[in-house]
């Protein structure tokens, strides 16, 4: 399994678009992804076609309510999602005084996609600064406008 996080210093550069594509194209040709959507907007949710509002996601999962397998949504042939949920934003003021939301969040996924191929992160703007990004997790960065990429660069990149 290789993790993705889709960050940058600002919002309105294309992680969520970059995010979406690259997870739809990669599910097209036979690779099992996972999606989640760790914006609180809760755009990729709406980008992969899920516009139900309040639905539970990441938010209970690190909140410790819920497993993340009790939050997938299968969108579509090998892409599933972990949409946001409505307590994401509030999440820091949620969680026990001095919890990384990184390591919460690391803890919560476990090994639960370990049969997935990639897991896709669609951060928030801002990410890396206020959470600093871990050498070991695989990063895109977008860094301005539309990050556009050819799919077979790409794939290379991840050493698929």
């Amino acid at each position: 399994m290789k993790v993705v996080a889709v960050i940058n210093q600002k919002g309105g550069v294309g992680k969520t678009t970059t995010t979406t594509n690259l997870c739809h194209a990669l599910a097209e040709v036979g690779y099992k992804v996972t999606a989640i959507d760790f914006d609180p907007q809760g755009q990729l949710a709406i980008s992969l076609g899920i516009i139900t509002q309040d639905i539970g996601g990441i938010d209970e999962v690190m909140l410790a309510k819920k497993t993340v397998l009790q939050q997938v949504i299968r969108v579509r042939h090998n892409l599933a999602l972990v949409p946001a949920g409505p307590r994401l934003k509030d999440i820091e003021q949620l969680l026990a005084a001095g919890q990384p939301k990184g390591m919460v969040l690391k803890t919560a996924l476990g090994s639960y996609f370990a049969d997935q191929d990639f897991v896709f992160i669609d951060c928030p703007g801002g990410t890396a600064q206020r959470h600093g990004v871990k050498n070991r997790l695989r990063k895109l960065f977008c860094r301005s406008g539309f990050c556009l990429y050819r799919l077979p660069a790409i794939i290379r990149i991840f050493n698929c």
